[in-house]
């Protein structure tokens, strides 16, 4: 079916791509630590994204449920996109030790790419190029008793000017 590894890698990436949320630093997203780490919670911790490797994996800031942050916690983690948890079991997910967006961010990023597609909608159609609408054209005598065609859309025909109105004289 596939010519190559690298041929199934990219149709997988084309796949995935419109599913994926591009990490960016300062974005907050939810840490999951692994199963016995020293900070590990039932409920997942917040974290913000410190750096970027790439879309699947981050460096975070990570702040325990009392507030204070972790002094030196794990560096490339694994960053879960919604493609990915939808692929997932539930035993993967109990491991821990990932991040992944919170389910506020999902719900916007799909608002977000519905409105993109409806926009490249809109901009396809303008783009489709109409056939040129007939001007209009009414019968009009000419002075010498001709016909002319003229215009119909009537911003293109000069309006008669109006006569000024007589100026009053001055009182005697």
């Amino acid at each position: 079916m596939f010519e190559s590894r690298a041929a199934l890698l990219l149709t997988l990436m084309e796949i995935t791509m419109s599913k994926v949320i591009v990490p960016t630093v300062g974005r907050v997203v939810h840490y999951y630590p692994p199963r016995g780490a020293a900070y590990f919670a039932d409920a997942p911790l917040c974290a913000f994204v410190a750096s970027v490797i790439h879309e699947r994996c981050v460096n975070l800031f990570i702040v325990t449920p009392n507030g204070n942050y972790v002094a030196n916690p794990p560096t490339g983690i694994r960053m879960l996109q919604p493609v990915d948890i939808e692929e997932m079991d539930g035993s993967e997910l109990q491991e821990g030790g990932y991040c992944r967006w919170m389910d506020y961010q999902v719900g916007q990023a799909a608002k977000t790419e519905e409105l993109q597609e409806q926009l490249n909608e809109a901009a396809d159609q303008a783009e489709t190029p109409n056939p040129p609408a007939a001007e209009a054209a009414t019968d009009v005598k000419a002075d010498d008793g001709e016909s002319v065609d003229a215009p119909a859309d009537k911003s293109k025909t000069k309006k008669p000017a109006k006569p000024s109105k007589p100026k009053p004289e001055p009182a005697k």
